[in-house]
């Protein structure tokens, strides 16, 4: 698979821009299997993740609750290790 590992360089999962065009913003991969619990799947909100909208639409009709988000700075601190290599 093609794509980049800017959460974590030791796993397979991998970010793909294509792939998320194509599959309604389920291509970042990378981001979900480093943090799992995060609800969105992705640090980009609703740009190119149609997911992260419908469990917000989800969440406003009272169908979705007690949606965990990662705070950015955590996000920022991982990409920071990955770049500086040390992860």
């Amino acid at each position: 698979m093609f794509g980049s590992k800017p959460y974590n360089p030791r796993i397979e999962a991998r970010e793909n821009l294509f792939v998320s065009f194509g599959a309604f913003g389920e291509g970042f991969h990378n981001y979900h299997h480093e943090f799992p619990f995060d609800y969105s799947t992705s640090e980009m909100g609703w740009k190119l993740n149609i997911t992260t909208f419908f469990i917000d639409l989800m969440a406003t009709i009272g169908q979705a609750y007690d949606r965990k988000k990662l705070a950015q700075k955590y996000i920022d601190e991982r990409k920071l290790k990955v770049i500086s290599k040390t992860f």
